[in-house]
């Protein structure tokens, strides 16, 4: 179901792009049927009115869900002398059943489901923005966009909806793919895109509105940069409007506002203040009242604002760390410590260590946790708050010679210890001179070696092992005992205890093969700011636990690769909230970002679940707009 850009919120609709009717009746009345007894005719009118009458009390008029659905087949068994409108009603009802099975997930490979018309055109620009919408067949709607390019193609997506288009930009900013799309915007685009935005303007900004921007300004880490170009005010708005509910244009106004004070109290008394090139008028800080109630801390805030403009001034630190709260892209991170928590794999990584390289330790698995390497990830205010690492007294974090194999064989006896007891049929997998040495039923990660060492075998109940080729004479010289057993497919041997083969382990082997994932998306989503290293190896295998836990509490996404899971069930713009009340339950809750599988989070029930760290502090996860 796609409801059109132009439909009022409160109703639903529904499009249908092509129906094919195939009518089969017996041979003996096909041959004395009359053209009458044709049912096509009810498609003409009668059809399309009997759906409306049933859908009324199937679709809520008040769900702003999207559904995309590729294909719905479904039969109508009837008498050859039904009339049209029977024959309508009857079809009408018989879809409605279809589409109420794949509303609860029956045929959920049929279709795609998105919270609301905002996350689809959300997760169009995204895909866009990526290379990939193309590909997506629930994007058929905008097939007209694949010879135009990307950023022409995003301005006239958001012109059509114009309504729709900052929920859009908000909805793409928390899902942590904001950066990504702006960086396929030329500055005359994002100008294009501001001009939408705030073709509005023109009203004074109130002190109210420049106040809220003005303190979310104020929480930010980098100082704000002046004058900004048209990519920066758009992502500078679109942020704020993630945590500030105003309307655009007011919040474009007020933007507006509080630079040009800063600039005027940045610039030298003897040069003019710039003014700013805005969509709308240009407001000037001397245009402003100041006699309006608040006038006395808005002042205050813009001197502090004006002071963080330079970098060297000491006392922006402090008022940056008094704001209560702090914004995230990685907020998703804490939806994977809790499986950290209860796996034990904090335990097993920070065993035998002090308080400080613990911290360290901890440090680095949340930065792997984070996805690709990021710069910013180490000085994240929030992963901080989570392991409560200071650079300046807990040190970089080291492994001593032979930690990594000591905490992988650890992790094996964790991961292993929590299923029961048998033998392990283990696969082995090399990518760019990393080799990964996992279950061969449930994919879970084991060993991981780099630099071409073939990892020896843990100490461990082994049923088989599935091997490269290529590798398996090395594996056979370092663990002798092992008989090979040629399979299908040629690319790979299977090693077992026993020279007689057995075929129902050869049968098992095969049909894990077809489901074996390749280990090459997790190795670079996971490598972090350590890299292939000893360390940053180490710290991607527990990151992948994690990961893979979190697949299987997810429906349907039991082997999803780490990859994909950050993409769609864990990244974007949160919020951890630490100053809370003295008569909270929590020490902290951690509001998390709207993401693609939001509907699958649902089905979870997982919406305030509570865990402990290693040290006694319990956070609270609140799922995306569950919370007041």
């Amino acid at each position: 179901m796609l409801p059109s850009p132009n439909e009022p919120a409160a109703t639903s609709r529904v499009r249908i792009g092509r129906l094919n009717l195939e009518t089969r009746v017996p041979y003996q009345q096909a041959v004395h049927a009359s053209p009458a007894s044709d049912p096509s005719p009810a498609f003409t009118g009668d059809f399309a009115a009997a759906l409306g009458d049933v859908l009324a009390t199937t679709c809520d008029a008040g769900d702003p869900s999207v559904w995309i659905i590729g294909r719905l087949d479904f039969d109508l068994a009837g008498g050859p002398i039904w009339e049209s409108r029977r024959t309508a009603d009857a079809l009408a009802e018989q879809m409605r059943k279809t589409l109420l099975r794949v509303f609860s997930g029956e045929a959920s490979d049929l279709a795609i489901c998105f919270p609301d018309r905002a996350a689809y055109l959300a997760q169009f620009l995204s895909d866009l923005a990526d290379g990939t919408a193309g590909d997506r067949w629930y994007f058929s709607a905008f097939r007209h966009f694949d010879a135009i390019p990307a950023g022409i193609a995003a301005c006239m997506v958001l012109e059509a909806e114009p309504d729709h288009a900052f929920s859009v930009l908000v909805a793409l900013n928390t899902r942590g793919r904001l950066p990504r799309f702006l960086a396929r915007l030329s500055d005359a685009e994002a100008s294009r895109i501001l001009r939408l935005l705030g073709d509005k303007t023109g009203t004074e900004p109130t002190q109210k509105a420049m106040t809220s921007v003005c303190e979310f300004l104020l929480k930010q880490a980098a100082a704000l940069p002046l004058p900004m170009s048209p990519k920066k005010r758009l992502e500078l708005l679109i942020s704020i409007g993630a945590m500030i509910n105003l309307p655009p244009e007011v919040l474009l106004t007020a933007l507006a506002a509080v630079t040009a004070r800063i600039q005027t109290i940045s610039t030298p008394a003897d040069v003019a203040p710039t003014k700013l090139d805005l969509p709308g008028e240009n407001v000037r800080a001397d245009n402003l009242k100041p006699e309006s109630p608040g006038t006395d801390k808005l002042k205050r805030l813009i001197t502090l604002l004006a002071g963080s403009t330079h970098p060297g001034r000491k006392h922006v630190k402090g008022i940056r760390a008094a704001v209560d709260g702090i914004v995230t892209p990685r907020a998703g991170v804490f939806l994977l410590w809790r499986s950290v928590m209860e796996l034990q794999l904090d335990a097993v990584l920070t065993g035998g260590c002090d308080a400080a390289e613990a911290r360290a330790r901890r440090h680095r698995l949340a930065i792997a946790l984070s996805g690709p390497a990021q710069a910013e990830a180490a000085d994240d205010g929030a992963l901080r708050w989570l392991t409560r690492y200071e650079p300046e007294v807990d040190g970089a974090g080291a492994l001593a010679s032979g930690d990594a194999a000591l905490l992988q064989q650890a992790l094996l006896r964790t991961l292993t210890g929590l299923r029961p007891a048998r033998p392990l049929r283990l696969a082995m997998a090399r990518e760019n001179g990393i080799t990964v040495l996992q279950d061969l039923l449930t994919q879970d990660w084991y060993f991981v070696r780099g630099e071409g060492v073939v990892p020896g075998l843990p100490d461990c109940d082994i049923a088989s092992i599935l091997v490269p080729a290529n590798i398996a004479p090395e594996l056979c010289d370092k663990s002798p005992g092992w008989a090979p057993v040629a399979l299908c497919d040629e690319r790979r041997i299977l090693l077992t205890r026993h020279a007689r083969q057995d075929d129902g382990l050869l049968a098992e082997a095969s049909r894990a093969v077809a489901d074996l994932r390749p280990v090459g998306p997790d190795l670079a989503y996971l490598s972090g700011a350590d890299g292939f290293s000893e360390m940053g190896l180490t710290m991607m295998l527990f990151a992948r636990a994690a990961y893979a836990d979190l697949g299987r509490r997810l429906p349907g996404l039991m082997l999803s690769s780490a990859a994909y899971l950050g993409r769609n069930a864990i990244h974007g713009i949160g919020r951890l909230r630490g100053n809370l009340p003295g008569h909270a339950e929590v020490d902290a809750e951690v509001d998390l970002p709207s993401m693609p599988f939001d509907f699958i989070w649902r089905m979870t029930g997982m919406d305030g679940t509570v865990f402990r760290l290693a040290d006694g502090r319990s956070v609270r996860l609140n799922m995306a707009r569950a919370t007041p």
